[in-house]
């Protein structure tokens, strides 16, 4: 597993270089959340489908939480291209934090959990938020979803540059969020 991110803009903390290299690991809280099951995924391709992730809704425990760092199962397909940036934006697609980035290069086409940190966050989730990837490659960055599994107050969401707007789903992406609970 490698990490991406830690602060915003990327910039290693005096604390994120010490763990780096052998000093205390960065405070990350609690385990919030988890979505274990696998078996569909969902495709980003930067001429239609830009923006994807998880939405949360009132009743998720999420909701209030500050979450400091975030696992994904994500692989790379093709001629795979371009970054994935990792944000919380709220309901209007105004970002809240970034939790780092990801080249394409760094992947392969077998699936991997990557690790994407921000522990100086202090943006909780609220209603409709979403914690999603900004991809701004051609084709294919690809994260993991279960196959038929759903779950009250939240659900699967992207943006389509083709209809400029969003598209819920009734899955789950495949992720593990720490920090700190409401």
């Amino acid at each position: 597993m490698k990490i991406h991110g830690t602060a915003k803009g990327g910039a290693l903390s005096k604390k994120d270089f010490g763990v780096a290299f052998g000093g205390t690991p960065a405070d990350f809280g609690e385990k919030l959340w988890e979505s274990t099951d696998t078996g569909e995924e969902e495709a980003m391709r930067g001429v239609e489908v830009t923006i994807g992730g998880e939405r949360f809704q009132t009743g998720h425990t999420l909701i209030g939480a500050t979450p400091l760092k975030i696992l994904f199962n994500v692989r790379a397909t093709g001629t795979a291209s371009g970054t994935a940036e990792l944000k919380l934006i709220n309901s209007s697609g105004v970002e809240k934090t970034s939790f780092g980035t990801i080249d394409m290069s760094e992947l392969t086409s077998s699936f991997s959990t990557e690790s994407f940190e921000n522990a100086s966050n202090t943006e909780t989730i609220a209603n409709n938020d979403k914690i999603v990837f900004y991809y701004d490659g051609d084709c294919c960055f690809r994260f993991q979803t279960c196959a038929s599994c759903s779950e009250s107050g939240t659900n699967v969401s992207f943006y389509s540059v083709v209809t400029s707007g969003w598209t819920d789903r009734t899955t789950v992406c495949t992720m593990t969020v720490y920090g700190n609970a409401a």
